[in-house]
């Protein structure tokens, strides 16, 4: 914290949190407001103190996000895997020397779990590998997805996979560049009964935020393309 006192804050459900614990300094941030309840805006904290937040101010297509001085909004940051979501009221907007909303301090605080991450259908080249020590020299095996979220990823496989497999991962996300992570394979589904063809669902494991926030920033572009698509 800017000033080194150590704050306390509640869940909405009651239970007392550091806010350090959660929120800190160049954190990516997820902002939302009422008058465009679809949309979400990126942002980051710049500081923090005792009383108050600063944040980058969140744009929309190269304009700042319009929101009157003490009217409240949401913002979402992802620590270790999981959401929390807050509430807030912008204190006021500085431009110089940099454009930033001075923000109050957090309130409302809801843990979400990973499960809750926005998935989105569309099919990327996956290619990966299960753990195995007899098959360690095995070349990667391909794929399609037929999901992704925050949190993992549906590929569409010939074969069953046994759950609880852990396996190596790589895809290429358009725009944005190649990931690659462990998963763990959480749930198997036979999706035709005429022939061997599985969904097999992974989760990701000890993704770094800042490759999970590319994920994710790519599931918000393509909502909005579905959006305007009107699909």
């Amino acid at each position: 914290m800017g000033n080194g006192a150590v704050i306390i804050v509640l869940f909405k459900e009651g239970i007392a949190i550091i806010l350090e614990d959660i929120f800190k300094i160049n954190q990516r941030m997820e902002i939302m407001v009422d008058q465009y309840p679809t949309e979400q805006y990126h942002s980051r904290i710049e500081d923090i103190s005792s009383n108050n937040m600063t944040i980058a101010m969140p744009m929309s297509k190269g304009y700042p996000v319009y929101l009157n001085r003490g009217q409240h909004f949401f913002g979402k940051v992802i620590v270790n895997g999981l959401v929390y979501r807050f509430k807030s009221n912008l204190l006021e907007k500085r431009v110089h020397p940099l454009p930033v909303w001075i923000i109050s301090t957090p309130i409302e605080i809801k843990k979400i779990q990973q499960r809750s991450f926005v998935r989105i259908d569309t099919m990327l080249h996956v290619n990966f590998k299960i753990f195995d020590t007899n098959q360690d020299n095995s070349p990667p095996i391909n794929a399609m997805t037929k999901d992704i979220s925050g949190g993992g990823l549906r590929i569409i496989y010939k074969h069953s996979i046994k759950l609880g497999a852990r396996l190596q991962i790589s895809f290429n996300i358009p725009d944005i560049g190649a990931v690659e992570t462990l998963g763990e394979v959480m749930r198997v589904d036979k999706l035709d009964d005429e022939r061997d063809l599985y969904g097999i669902g992974i989760k990701f494991l000890n993704m770094p935020e800042s490759l999970r926030s590319k994920i994710i920033k790519f599931i918000f572009k393509k909502q909005l393309e579905y959006r305007q698509k009107g699909l």
